[in-house]
């Protein structure tokens, strides 16, 4: 259950960057609406607060379960998680201001496996794993 509200929160904010920078591309060209979508121009700000609040509720969530006991019983060093908050929450603000920017041109995983900074973010991620599980002694 952990990872279905977490997915579904980093999720719903991909989501909802990609159709941010569809309506601010919209916006540019002086179009009111979306070509066959539900949005409106005029729907950007309050877009942009949902998304920016799924970011901090899936960092949020990933707490939560960081603290729980079933990461106690799955990780021999759970607290070594607590270093991919910051990670993910980087990651996905950095994806925000890329959008507001203008710099989102593409789907944001398309966006994000061409963009270096993501790829060191993700290995971070991979490294603050590892070393969670590793069964070595902590000062």
């Amino acid at each position: 259950m952990w990872l279905l509200g977490f997915s579904s929160f980093i999720f719903l904010s991909l989501a909802l960057i990609k159709r941010v920078s569809e309506l601010l591309r919209v916006r540019e060209e002086g179009e009111p609406t979306a070509m066959g979508r539900g949005y409106l121009v005029g729907d950007l700000m309050i877009l942009e607060m949902m998304g920016c609040a799924a970011t901090f509720a899936s960092a949020l969530l990933l707490s939560l379960y960081i603290q729980s006991d079933m990461a106690s019983q799955r990780y021999a060093h759970p607290s070594i998680l607590w270093g991919s908050i910051p990670l993910i929450l980087f990651w996905q603000c950095r994806l925000w201001l890329s959008t507001a920017r203008g710099y989102m041109l593409d789907d944001p995983i398309v966006y994000a496996a061409r963009d270096w900074v993501s790829w060191i973010v993700f290995f971070g991620l991979a490294c603050v794993a590892v070393a969670s599980y590793l069964p070595i002694e902590l000062p």
